[in-house]
């Protein structure tokens, strides 16, 4: 039902095919004949594992900070969710399109981050707190990384929440209020939710027709959304969507339904809300 963009890069996929028959395999080795450097390494492999960091992240530049950040608070679980997100965004996001250094994570790489990558992460909760405590861990991150690298990512950090941070909370509060729209009884019992549980909640209807799309919001017409499509910039008459909360200032990727010989679309559900900046890296621009 839900589809995660996070391993969809200016049209690229993180599954890349030579042809059609062979799939492309890499395969990451090093060969470690120390026992002393055995054991390190597998000490790597036990933290890195509490967030999720894929393996060859430990052979990579980044994966001995991201380790050596955890260790200073193991049992923090913003700090673990921040990681994951982080490790996340350099394994399976850039994937070989990755930085070599830190030195070379400059500007581009964290405005990806926080505006093409972090979005299609949110989680779904009542409280709505996720972007406060997600820039709250990155400030610290990137300070304490400033402070041992000798780079200069906080400030750039900082000039980006001034600059967009209201953008994030926007798309936090309207991905929870379109969810919450779609599925009334979301939170019922529940302080958290996965996306895969809105399967028990809500049948999706059968239409003739689906697409899922990521689009621009154009106009407001009453209770009639005119919606354009990022990549074909095809409008699309869409109803059913709560026109009270919306905003021309993002972007939003779901998916809407239509019977043959219809015009308008029908609402179907959201997938993930993202700034409008979060269009350059997407299409390329």
């Amino acid at each position: 039902m839900f589809e995660n963009m996070s391993n969809k890069r200016n049209g690229r996929t993180s599954s890349q095919i030579r042809s059609k028959a062979t799939p492309q395999i890499r395969i990451w080795s090093k060969p470690i004949s120390d026992p002393k450097e055995q054991m390190e390494i597998l000490e790597k492999v036990k933290i890195s594992s509490q967030f999720g960091m894929r393996k060859r992240g430990l052979f990579e530049f980044y994966g001995d900070e991201l380790i050596a950040y955890k260790r200073e608070k193991p049992k923090c679980s913003n700090r673990n969710k921040f990681l994951h997100f982080l490790s996340t965004y350099f394994t399976e996001y850039l994937e070989d399109n990755c930085p070599t250094s830190w030195q070379e994570c400059q500007s581009l790489f964290w405005e990806e981050f926080l505006f093409a990558f972090y979005p299609t992460q949110l989680t779904i909760t009542p409280n709505e707190k996720e972007v406060e405590t997600f820039l709250f861990e990155l400030k610290k991150f990137t300070r304490w990384l400033d402070r041992k690298i000798g780079t200069s990512s906080y400030k750039l950090i900082n000039q980006f929440i001034a600059e967009s941070k209201d953008d994030l909370l926007e798309c936090e509060y309207l991905l929870n209020q379109l969810l919450i729209h779609a599925y009334p009884e979301i939170f019922e019992n529940k302080r958290h939710v996965e996306f895969s549980d809105l399967y028990k909640l809500k049948d999706v209807p059968d239409y003739e027709n689906y697409k899922k799309l990521i689009f621009e919001i154009k106009e407001i017409n009453n209770e009639l959304v005119i919606a354009s499509d990022i990549y074909t910039n095809i409008n699309y008459l869409i109803e059913g969507m709560p026109p009270q909360i919306l905003s021309p200032s993002i972007l939003i990727y779901g998916v809407i339904g239509q019977n043959n010989g219809e015009l308008i679309w029908t609402w179907q559900y959201p997938e993930h809300v993202m700034p409008l900046r979060t269009k350059k890296f997407i299409i390329g621009l």
